[in-house]
């Protein structure tokens, strides 16, 4: 579960700390109040890939951090130990910051990781959903695809389709 979010210099945003609370957590608001932002920077810090153009203007570099709670997630838990970072009070700190130069540096507790690493811990925490795209069952097109995998038949309907282009 997430925290807290510390953001500095990331677009528009100067400096701003969000802290969460247990359970579930919905950001709303009107047009261009800076939600996408905050998606921005929350993806960033999971390893998202990262550009200048993210560093609000007149600064040298942006950084965003973030505190998780682990307890009783072992998976991320056992991702931790396999690569010798350890955590206190169930609680991993994750910080990623990028320069005007465009090299980004990440760390979790502290420990320099790779983007690629970062990433993959990071899959443990957050799962970001865009709008609308829970709506895929609207699209007609998605409905053979949907049926033939309850059904059990995507090997047999990709073996169909071969033959049919064959002919």
């Amino acid at each position: 579960m997430l925290e807290d979010l510390n953001i500095k210099n990331f677009a528009l945003i100067d400096s701003v700390s969000i802290e969460f609370n247990k359970g579930f957590t919905v950001l709303s608001g009107e047009t261009g109040a800076g939600k996408s932002i905050l998606i921005g920077a929350l993806s960033f810090l999971l390893g998202g890939k990262a550009s200048v153009e993210q560093i609000r203007a007149g600064t040298a570099e942006a950084s965003v951090s973030g505190t998780f709670l682990l307890a009783g997630h072992a998976a991320a838990q056992s991702w931790l130990d396999a690569h010798g970072i350890s955590i206190e009070n169930d609680r991993v700190l994750l910080r990623r910051v990028i320069k005007e130069s465009g090299k980004s540096s990440a760390w979790i507790e502290g420990t320099p990781v790779t983007r690629a690493d970062l990433g993959e811990f990071s899959l443990f925490l957050v799962d970001i959903h865009g709008q609308h795209e829970h709506q895929s069952l609207m699209h007609p097109a998605s409905h053979r695809v949907f049926l033939d995998s309850f059904a059990g038949i995507v090997l047999e309907v990709e073996a169909f389709t071969a033959l049919y282009g064959e002919l």
